[in-house]
């Protein structure tokens, strides 16, 4: 099911308009109900929609899973995340950078898959929606952005537009590059007027969140119901054409034992950080964490989004 026609599709945006009129009204405590809402998204859909990646692989390779694939796929999973945990250790700026960009890729092919793009513009496209969408936040909230960056690269980032004014024009040049494409697709009868129109009104949204909340608030906002709950709708649908009864339920109990370690082992370094470490370095390590178990969710993604547009 495609995410912008599923049912599901007018609570995210009903609940994007409810985080806009909160960060408009900034509360009391709004940091800290920013991160309760990030915590609650990240575990109840972030997680998940990264958990079925095995389930994923099975269903794109074809034939039954055995004992000697599912550890095959589990090595192969496991080595990517070491030798990325290895380039995050030995050069975290080139890790955090190599992030970013396959983070813009995979925001905006998840996004876009369903377009009809075919060349370079599928892959310029697809980095620039991604690229709109992950700098929103963090240019808009440079000082806490800077501060979370430092946490990752241990030293001072500079990016030469970190500045209130620089940032907000640069972000809305690409948010603007981004209208003009879809434009293009549109005078060229490549997209119908609706898509055109809803993927212009969804800039346009997005943008009014990241521009009235917090870092927190209008990133858990973005991953948790607009990337999150859009990749588990179409997983679901990809997954359906091998097992018609496969549905909402089911992808939750597959996902069930991944979230499951993946919470406990979130908990665990809360632990390890406020009894051993340095708690305000917590944060840091948790996106290197996710950084370094996102490497091999993004491929698999990847390779479900190619065969689709076979």
């Amino acid at each position: 099911m495609q995410f912008r026609t599923a049912p599901v599709y007018p609570a995210v945006l009903f609940l994007t308009w409810v985080a806009i009129l909160l960060g408009l009204a900034d509360p009391p405590h709004l940091q800290s109900i920013s991160l309760a809402v990030l915590v609650v998204l990240v575990v109840f859909l972030g997680i998940p929609h990264g958990a079925t990646d095995l389930l994923i692989a099975n269903h794109l390779a074809g034939g039954e899973a055995t004992l000697r694939t599912n550890l095959a796929f589990l090595g192969a999973y496991l080595a990517a995340v070491a030798l990325f945990a290895v380039l995050w250790w030995l050069l975290p700026g080139a890790a955090l950078l190599l992030f970013s960009v396959l983070s813009c890729y995979h925001f905006g092919q998840s996004n876009l898959f369903y377009l009809p793009l075919s060349g370079a513009v599928r892959p310029f496209f697809y980095l620039l929606w991604g690229a709109y969408v992950l700098s929103g936040p963090i240019l808009l909230n440079w000082g806490a952005s800077e501060e979370i960056i430092r946490m990752i690269i241990g030293y001072e980032p500079n990016l030469g537009i970190n500045t209130g004014s620089r940032a907000l024009i640069a972000w809305s040049a690409v948010g603007g590059l981004n209208g003009v494409i879809l434009a293009i697709l549109r005078l060229r009868g490549s997209i119908s007027a609706r898509v055109f129109y809803q993927e212009v009104f969804n800039l346009i949204l997005l943008g009014v969140l990241f521009l009235s909340t917090p870092l927190l608030l209008g990133f858990a906002i973005y991953f948790g119901l607009w990337h999150s709950v859009s990749a588990i709708c179409e997983q679901i649908s990809d997954l359906k054409t091998g097992n018609a009864r496969f549905g909402l339920r089911k992808f939750y109990l597959q996902a069930l034992p991944v979230t499951l370690i993946s919470f406990l082992a979130i908990v665990l370094i809360i632990w390890f950080f406020e009894t051993f470490g340095d708690s305000s370095r917590m944060v840091g390590w948790f996106f290197i964490l996710i950084g370094t178990v996102t490497l091999p969710h993004m491929y698999i993604i990847h390779k479900l989004h190619a065969r689709s547009k076979k």
